[in-house]
């Protein structure tokens, strides 16, 4: 016994069936062959019945059989057709009532009903019926007309009808008319956000909405806007042409020339007083300062030096002149 999409699940030595406590009539959904054995238990778990078949209570199962989906839905369907084609289709739960579709029209005849004749509940099974017409022999000398207009989607139909028999006389389609949008009022993207467009028809008011991609950040080239020394960083900017964003970058400090020879195998010639400010488009590795040649500072103190010398010299000529005398 088990509870299962608000029916009672229940079985019999050869059937199991559902009890619809709305109704309280049950309704068996498998019929099994005694000859094959008996239906022992069942297991209802994750929306599978499984059924065990035994030989004799005792042995082992001769067979197990699983039910499962369309079998366990405990739905059926009501399919109405007209000539052979689909249309309309019901979904009823087991010993829910059946409520008739409206009744189809086919221009000269009458419709009498349906064949075979619709059941007041549902069924275990799914149920077909075929519309059935009976060609009307009046004069039809007296018509009325019914006019259902087409909208933007869904097209109208201008129907002829009999005011005495109330037969079909002609059917003529209106095709539907279309939207009539309005012209496209846009909402232009950002750098970083979408835009849109969006249009309404005039006729219904269905609107239309299309996304317009962001169109992103367009940088224009670095600038420098604080040059670095050989004690402070620099700083550089390149600004967004679009939107203004801005965005920073630090230009390293900057290296003497002392410095850069004691880290390269080879020197460099460089203009004296020469002072190298990085480019503001280059990548920031660490920049260079080439400074002035020593040459002439060696000069001028080799030359105090030498001036030092002859002072002395000329000053112990002198104290032994004196010391002679």
């Amino acid at each position: 016994l088990a509870f299962y999409k608000g029916f009672v699940v229940y079985n019999t030595y050869d059937e199991i069936l559902v009890c619809s406590p709305e109704t309280g009539k049950s309704y068996a959904i498998y019929r099994n062959d005694t000859n094959e054995g008996i239906i022992c238990y069942f297991t209802l778990e994750n929306e599978r019945l499984t059924l065990y078949i035994y030989k004799a209570p005792g042995e082992d199962p001769v067979t197990t059989i699983v039910l499962e989906n369309e079998r366990l839905s405990f739905t059926r369907k009501v399919i109405y057709r007209v000539d052979d084609v689909d249309y309309a289709v019901q979904t009823y739960r087991f010993g829910e009532a059946i409520q008739p579709v409206e009744s189809p029209q086919k221009v000269g005849y009458v419709f009498s009903g349906w064949t075979p004749d619709l059941p007041d509940v549902m069924e275990t099974s799914d149920i077909i019926v075929q519309a059935v017409f009976v060609e009307e022999l009046c004069d039809h000398d007296i018509t009325y007309q019914s006019i259902t207009h087409a909208t933007c989607t869904t097209p109208g139909y201008h129907n002829v009808f009999c005011v005495e028999c109330h037969t079909l006389l002609s059917v003529e389609y209106i095709p539907a008319t279309g939207h009539n949008f309005s012209e496209w009022q846009i909402v232009p993207p950002t750098c970083t956000a979408n835009g849109s467009k969006i249009r309404q028809c005039h006729t219904c008011n269905h609107t239309e909405t299309e996304s317009i991609e962001a169109i992103g950040h367009d940088y224009g080239e670095w600038e420098v806007v604080v040059i670095p020394t050989y004690t402070s960083e620099g700083l550089r900017e390149k600004v967004c042409r679009n939107c203004g964003d801005t965005i920073f970058e630090v230009i390293p400090m900057l290296l003497d020339k002392n410095t850069q020879d004691s880290d390269t195998d080879t020197g460099s010639v460089s203009r004296d007083n020469d002072t190298t400010v990085p480019d503001a488009n280059a990548e920031t590795t660490q920049p260079v300062v080439h400074v002035g040649d020593h040459s002439i500072d060696m000069l001028i103190m080799l030359f105090i030096a030498l001036a030092s010398c002859v002072v002395v010299v000329l000053i112990l000529l002198r104290h032994n002149r004196v010391n002679g005398d």
